[in-house]
């Protein structure tokens, strides 16, 4: 009696082991399970830092500060803002760089795998301007190099503490700023996104091997604000917004040396042109220094005059 226990013992320890060896993969958690940060909601930007990208827009012809080649310049001082009003080119959305530039707040969510819980991945959509963008949360393998580009860009996340670190190695060719300043089919992106209450924090490290002579770090903050509604994304009928663009075959652009604008900044500013085209030694406070002797200062502000301040005291947060 005693030998028939001890093998039915051993027999239902044999099942138990098969049992769990076997539990299939799809069941396993696929997220930290330490990580309680929820970045759900909608996020309004704020426009007290690197405002003039918030709002209107950057300056024509104004690179300063940017870490940009001779190769890029060329292309952001041949850039025609008309080029967007061709209809095959209206619903051409900014790249994922521009969560870190762009005038719009953010809609985030996840995606949750029905079995285990857990969010195999987070959502990010704008109301106007950007695409859709995923990161995903699992450990699903990278795209190959040969893979076609998403237009809203690909990241995969991990939780580095209460920070979300997520990486975009492939993105479209797009655009950094609204007068023209390029971003490569080869360029990478790494985003942290970290949560204060109703703060969002996220900064950007964004690297290009074809138009960034090193890599460019920017940062910006959200708050959130759920009643306020936030779309992400709407339908879009191209029409022909310019007639003389219907039907002629021409792509809007300035040939070198005809850029109507390419003194347009320098001169309102006083500041020497080279020093507006950017650059890598344009990025310290020591230029500050190569400035001195040949700095105008201008008689009376000539745009971009009222502060962070009075735009928020107008709604401007709400608008963006």
């Amino acid at each position: 009696m005693k030998y028939i226990t001890q093998l039915i013992f051993k027999a239902g320890l044999v099942l138990a082991v098969t049992i769990c060896v076997t539990v299939p993969s799809y069941a396993q958690p696929t997220t930290n399970p330490n990580q309680q940060i929820d970045l759900s909601g909608n996020w309004v930007a704020l426009i007290h830092e690197g405002w003039q990208d918030r709002g209107w827009g950057p300056a024509l012809v104004d690179y300063l500060g940017l870490p940009l080649n001779e190769e890029a310049r060329n292309r952001g001082v041949s850039y025609n803002a008309t080029v967007r009003s061709l209809p095959e080119r209206q619903r051409l959305y900014y790249a994922p760089h521009y969560i870190l530039r762009g005038p719009f707040g953010l809609a985030i969510w996840p995606d949750v795998e029905l079995t285990t819980g857990g969010i195999t991945a987070w959502r990010l959509g704008a109301k106007l301007d950007m695409g859709l963008h995923t990161i995903w949360m699992d450990d699903r393998e990278l795209p190959s190099e040969l893979a076609p580009r998403n237009i809203g860009g690909v990241g995969y996340g991990e939780w580095i503490g209460n920070t979300l670190k997520a990486e975009f190695p492939q993105m479209l060719e797009g655009q950094m700023r609204r007068n023209g300043f390029p971003l490569s089919d080869q360029s990478s992106m790494t985003l942290y996104f970290t949560r204060n209450d109703d703060l969002l924090t996220v900064v950007g490290k964004i690297r290009d091997p074809v138009y960034l002579t090193e890599p460019l770090i920017l940062s910006r903050i959200f708050r959130r604000n759920d009643e306020i509604p936030r779309r992400t994304g709407e339908l879009c009928t191209p029409l022909v917004e310019i007639p003389h663009l219907d039907g002629t075959g021409s792509v809007p652009h300035y040939l070198p040396g005809q850029n109507s604008s390419l003194t347009e900044f320098s001169e309102r500013r006083g500041i020497p042109l080279e020093t507006v085209l950017g650059g890598t030694a344009s990025m310290y406070p020591e230029f500050r220094e190569i400035l001195e002797e040949t700095y105008v200062r201008p008689q009376s502000c000539p745009d971009h005059c009222c502060s962070s301040i009075e735009l928020e005291a107008l709604g401007c947060k709400v608008l963006f």
